[in-house]
């Protein structure tokens, strides 16, 4: 397990990568992660098969106790990541590698990955750019607008720093959003 920027502590990053070149993913696990965080933003009862679906090529068979194992990081993901969205303590933070084992280059490759999933899970559930008006809209453009960065666009003095600070937008803005398009809604006053 690891902690990302002093917040509640997922499955490792790495264990999670391996697990999907296990199953022969497509995907990597910063945009896996993205990407169910943002079905679970657009609907925090989207089911775990939904992300199967997403995230695999074919369905796991149920039977398979191999494939039981190999699904056995992207299942913790999916329940630490709903659990961390409802956290009355904002404990989400995107899944990303290490900063002090993985090289910057790296690192800012994966928060855009994991910005281009968040974005697309957000569209498979059903979220529109277009039918969100002021500040959730506009977060969401800024988004996307992260999600287009590369090595190039962060070559200064103050690149980690910058990387940091993205970070902890994206990590606010999915919240945000969470919060947007879900409300939290308060227990029942009991008088």
């Amino acid at each position: 397990m690891q902690a990302n920027d002093g917040h509640a502590a997922m499955t490792d990053f790495d264990e999670l990568e391996r697990s999907l070149k296990q199953l022969e993913s497509p995907l990597m696990a910063a945009e896996t992660h993205g990407l169910l965080t943002g079905l679970l933003v657009a609907d925090l009862a989207t089911p775990l098969e939904t992300v199967f679906d997403e995230v695999l090529e074919e369905r796991p068979d149920p039977n398979d106790v191999l494939m039981r194992e190999r699904l056995r990081p992207l299942r913790e993901v999916y329940e630490q990541t709903r659990a961390a969205l409802m956290d009355p303590e904002l404990g989400f933070a995107p899944l990303l590698p290490d900063e002090e084992e993985v090289a910057f280059a790296r690192r800012l490759r994966a928060l855009a990955h994991w910005v281009q999933g968040f974005v697309y899970g957000l569209g498979r559930g059903g979220v529109r750019v277009e039918a969100l008006k002021g500040e959730p809209g506009e977060l969401l453009r800024d988004l996307i607008e992260i999600s287009k960065l590369d090595e190039e666009s962060a070559e200064d003095d103050e690149a980690e720093a910058d990387l940091f600070e993205l970070t902890e937008f994206v990590r606010m803005g999915a919240l945000l959003l969470a919060e947007e398009l879900q409300p939290f809604k308060a227990p029942p006053v009991v008088q």
